[in-house]
């Protein structure tokens, strides 16, 4: 039947055959097609009006047409995929040259999600996307995110002004020789002999004063926040926050070592204050919460997030590759490298580019494997920085936008109330 058939979509006509329609068979035009034949009433002009979104319905029309089904760039993916489910048109017979416009969106709604939980907005001390429930939202907002009001920016400048008392004695602490000597069953300190680990004991009066205020101030900060926290197990799975248990740990290891010296047997207390200040060395993690305050910092963390996947593929390449260059460079430079972990760790280290130089090969055989070693590290690190630049860059792009929409959005909110209140109408705002 090569009778001609109208369309009304949207308000622009369009103008094809039957014949055309029941190209695409399973199709809504197609079905069409069976509708009209059971129709009894004379041929003549048939007409169909469908009050969708003319663009898209070009380009379906022009899919029965031809065979190819081809996307607008003008059109909102999601909407795209809303109007082929209402044809009955399959997401996989779109041309491999629109798949970038029909997943244009991917991931979009867990991206805003994710910015919505690390980098909230706020508006008048109070989140605009989610209200404020309680005191418990209200500390979580006071201690989580210092842009949500004045006194989170102020509790937030404490915290770090805390972290930096901390890590300054902590140098100053640190730049000192300590010899841990037992004398009488105590611990003793002295700035000559070997480096060691200080204890409690060895601390300047000055040093342990602030030492003790800020792990005092970390611990009821990390109590509060984990009581607060909503789930709990979300302040769990943070790296960060695990970091910072740590090194509160250690802390309280050397505490606990200090007030019951007496007790520990001999070699015991050395080892115990040697774990505390490992562990006490993690307390620069806490830097880190300055990526609360810099949004591009808390990108940038949000970045090496998405990017963990291409972080860990490296990782397994780098590995892999150092076992194959080391092993070869270990054959051919057998009097050079002692033992095969040796060459393996001189991979590693020429394949980041770094070059120590304190193992080289000599050979010619052995210069060779190292420079193909060395650009093979140059190719490998070129390809997870573009990823993470390009998960920056879309991160940076979307939280732009929603804080634009956000401000347009109060703006529009103020225009309303204003306007309302003019007009002496005041009991229909909410």
């Amino acid at each position: 039947m090569a009778g001609k058939v109208y369309f009304d979509v949207g308000g622009t006509r369009f103008t094809t055959t039957w014949d055309t329609l029941q190209k695409v068979p399973g199709s809504k035009l197609d079905k069409l097609y069976e509708l009209h034949e059971q129709q009894t009433k004379p041929s003549g002009k048939v007409e169909y009006f469908f009050d969708r979104n003319p663009t898209v319905f070009g380009c379906i029309l022009d899919y029965h047409r031809t065979g190819d089904l081809h996307l607008p760039d003008n059109v909102c993916a999601s909407q795209i995929r809303q109007e082929l489910e209402f044809w009955d048109i399959s997401p996989h017979a779109v041309s491999s040259c629109c798949w970038k416009i029909l997943y244009s969106d991917e991931g979009l709604e867990k991206t805003l999600k994710l910015l919505d939980k690390e980098i909230p907005v706020f508006s008048t001390g109070k989140k605009f996307i989610q209200k404020t429930e309680g005191i418990s939202s209200l500390i979580r907002d006071l201690m989580e995110y210092p842009t949500s009001s004045m006194l989170a920016k102020a509790y937030a400048a404490f915290y770090l002004t805390m972290v930096v008392f901390s890590v300054i004695c902590d140098a100053l602490v640190r730049s000192q020789d300590y010899k841990v000597s037992f004398q009488n069953g105590s611990v003793s300190g002295s700035a000559s002999g070997a480096h060691l680990m200080p204890s409690l004991s060895t601390i300047p009066c000055a040093g342990l004063v602030i030492e003790v205020l800020t792990n005092a101030v970390f611990t009821v900060d990390v109590v509060v926040r984990f009581a607060v926290s909503a789930p709990r197990i979300d302040f769990l799975k943070s790296f960060i926050n695990i970091l910072d248990l740590l090194a509160l740990l250690g802390f309280w290891i050397l505490v606990f070592t200090a007030l019951f010296s007496p007790f520990f047997t001999p070699g015991s207390e050395t080892d115990a204050l040697m774990v505390g200040n490992v562990l006490m060395t993690l307390r620069f993690v806490r830097l880190y919460r300055l990526a609360k305050i810099n949004r591009g910092l808390m990108l940038v963390l949000l970045a090496l997030e998405r990017s963990k996947m291409t972080i860990l593929l490296l990782f397994v390449i780098m590995v892999i590759n150092s076992c194959i260059f080391g092993g070869i460079v270990y054959c051919l430079e057998d009097l050079k490298f002692t033992n095969v972990f040796r060459a393996f760790y001189w991979a590693i280290i020429t394949m980041t580019t770094v070059g120590y130089g304190d193992f080289y090969p000599s050979t010619t055989g052995g210069r060779i494997v190292a420079s193909i070693c060395a650009m093979a590290g140059l190719f490998l690190l070129a390809m997870p920085i573009g990823i993470i630049s390009k998960n920056y860059s879309y991160l940076y792009t979307r939280l732009t936008h929603r804080e634009h929409h956000s401000k347009e959005k109060r703006k529009c909110r103020k225009t309303i109330k204003f306007s309302t209140l003019a007009n002496g109408v005041t009991s229909s705002m909410s």
